[in-house]
């Protein structure tokens, strides 16, 4: 009887699956950049995520899925206390650059998995219809066209764990700059200078204040607003094996579409990334996910711009002032010339008195 309980508290505790593992992290890329969790944890429970071991981290990449045992090797220096760190976490230890290549190794690995256990497995119903798409049309088209590679089933799914790296990697990337060039930190305190510098060249007006803008954004970067990331990351290098012994072999995505692959089968990932994880659609729907955000950030924001103008304001004002007194100022010398000249003329005979 022990035994019998023993054994169902182990079929337990393997189907809970590891969400525990990742749950802050993923729930920091929630919060930040608007990121569901759901498929995140459906993944997560189907797999074993754990710290890699010294030997198994040195020579190898910063995480590692393996398809025939469904384990997540990741780095241990990104683990505290056998849970991943949250973004902000990793953001103070590593920087905002090395948090985001966390952020990007995470979703490009557990892309593979999410490959593994749930596309293949057509779990859903758009993941059989993103699957059929996979094997009656993409499959046939790497198997003519990517001749370097010996496994074309690898590659296929270095393209999609790649996909998904660079998307994360674009929404982190363009959510930094857009907060950076408004006057807002990474550890969200302000930049007041640049604030400042934004209010007196009119980028931010006071109907700005209170939230993030496009305008202080480069024109290139505002002529893009509304291009989804579905279209701006077609872009790529994939590193894929070829063979035991022959290194990798670099494919670059962005020749593709020139060897005849459609533009639909990337419109296929982008929207099954898309609603699978509720990406923002483009750098003007992060702006917008930004600013509807349920946090205090944008009331921060918005008193200090507020604080900004009213001194800039007030040094428009004692400036037009001093100008104003200078003006009265000149005024009364110029009076006091002329009183001079004509004082000066009066002492002089006129024509009539020779």
């Amino acid at each position: 009887m022990l035994k019998l309980v023993l054994f169902i508290s182990l079929i337990q505790l393997s189907s809970a699956g590891d969400w525990d593992v990742v749950s802050k992290f993923a729930g920091s890329m929630n919060q930040y950049f608007y990121l569901s969790n759901g498929r995140l944890q459906t993944v997560a429970n189907e797999i074993t995520i754990r710290k890699k071991r010294l030997s198994q981290y040195l020579g190898s990449g910063n995480a590692t899925y393996n398809y025939s045992t469904n384990d997540l090797l990741m780095n241990p220096d990104i683990f505290d206390n056998g849970e991943v760190k949250p973004f902000p976490t990793l953001v103070s230890e590593l920087g905002f650059t090395g948090a985001l290549g966390v952020a990007k190794t995470v979703y490009h690995e557990m892309g593979h998995a999410e490959w593994d256990v749930l596309i293949e497995e057509s779990e859903t119903n758009r993941d059989q219809e993103f699957y059929k798409l996979i094997t009656t049309k993409i499959k046939p088209w790497m198997e003519k066209n990517l001749t370097k590679v010996d496994d074309k089933w690898l590659a296929l799914m270095e393209w999609h764990g790649y996909y998904y790296g660079t998307v994360i990697s674009s929404v982190l990337s363009d959510w930094q700059m857009t907060l950076l060039l408004n006057g807002v930190k990474t550890d969200f305190s302000f930049d007041e200078n640049l604030i400042r510098s934004n209010i007196r060249s009119k980028k931010i007006t006071v109907e700005d204040f209170g939230k993030i803008s496009h305008k202080p954004l480069m024109k290139n970067l505002q002529d893009t607003l509304e291009d989804t990331y579905g279209e701006r990351c077609r872009s790529f290098s994939v590193d894929v094996s070829n063979g035991m012994y022959d290194g990798m072999v670099s494919l670059e995505t962005g020749s593709w579409e020139d060897k005849g692959f459609q533009s639909e089968w990337w419109d296929a990932i982008w929207e099954h990334m898309r609603f699978n994880y509720s990406i923002p659609s483009s750098r003007d729907d992060l702006i917008y996910s930004i600013n509807s955000s349920e946090t205090d950030l944008m009331e921060k924001l918005a008193i200090l711009q507020h604080k900004i103008w009213d001194e800039l304001q007030l040094q428009e004002s004692e400036k037009n002032n001093q100008e104003q007194d200078s003006d009265t100022d000149q005024d009364f010398e110029n009076e006091e010339d002329l009183d001079s000249d004509k004082s000066s003329n009066d002492d002089e005979p006129s024509f009539g008195d020779f």
